[in-house]
C-alpha cells in the first residue's frame, strides 16, 4: 500500500514540475480536457503503468488465500448484509462474492503467480 502511495505522490509531483516548465499553451494551440494537462492528454506518464500494476498486484493479493479468508470475505460478506435488502443493488455483492469465490478457489488455486 505504500508504494501505490509513494509511486503517485512521486507521478503528482512530477507532473507539477512538467507543468511549470511548460507554461501556458501559445493562441492556437488546442487546450486539454479539464482537469488535465497538456502533457498528460498527448503522453501519459510512464508511472501511471506502474501505478496500474501495483494497483492491480494489491487486488489479487487480496483474492488470495490467507488474505481473503481472513479480510476480504468477511469485508464483502458485512456488507452483503448491510446492503442485501436494499432493493435492485442488495443482489450485487453477493454476485460479486461468489466471482470472487470462483478465483480465489480456481485461478489462484491452479496458478502460481498474479
Amino acid at each position: 500500500m505504500t508504494s501505490i502511495y509513494l509511486t503517485a505522490s512521486a507521478l503528482s509531483a512530477s507532473r507539477n514540475r512538467s507543468r511549470a516548465d511548460a507554461g501556458s499553451p501559445a493562441a492556437g494551440e488546442a487546450r486539454p480536457a479539464p482537469g488535465e494537462s497538456e502533457s498528460e492528454s498527448q503522453h501519459p506518464h510512464p508511472f501511471d503503468a506502474e501505478l496500474k500494476r501495483r494497483k492491480a498486484a494489491l487486488l489479487f493479493y487480496m483474492l488470495r488465500t490467507p488474505l481473503f479468508d481472513r479480510a476480504t470475505q468477511p469485508a464483502m460478506l458485512h456488507l452483503s448484509s448491510l446492503v442485501n435488502m436494499v432493493p435492485l443493488i442488495g443482489a450485487i455483492p453477493e454476485y460479486i462474492l461468489g466471482i470472487m469465490q470462483y478465483l480465489n478457489n480456481s485461478h489462484f488455486y491452479n496458478s502460481a503467480s498474479s
